[in-house]
């Protein structure tokens, strides 16, 4: 438990050595569609939640774009768990 905790503090810290540009230019699109959908109320169903995605999937090492990494590496854990429950 305190190795995980200590991986995920150091992964923190090392992430920001780890953004490059193209990913910087992306967090401000998303910050500045979430300022349009929030501040100024230009279509915020639409804009809100596109803003969040532009925004976390360019977070360094999130590995939210890696294949099964993300949600769907989690629905997958899930999923064996409930397998070998069952049986």
């Amino acid at each position: 438990m305190e190795s995980a905790i200590g991986s995920a503090i150091q992964s923190l810290l090392l992430g920001p050595s780890h953004l490059e540009a193209g990913q910087a230019l992306m967090m401000l699109i998303g910050a500045s569609l979430l300022y349009l959908g929030i501040q100024k109320g230009f279509e915020p169903l639409l804009l809100v939640p596109i803003g969040f995605g532009a925004i976390l999937v360019n977070i360094p090492q999130s590995e939210l774009m890696e294949k099964g990494g993300g949600c769907s590496g989690f629905s997958t854990t899930l999923e064996l768990g409930q397998r070998s429950s069952r049986s």
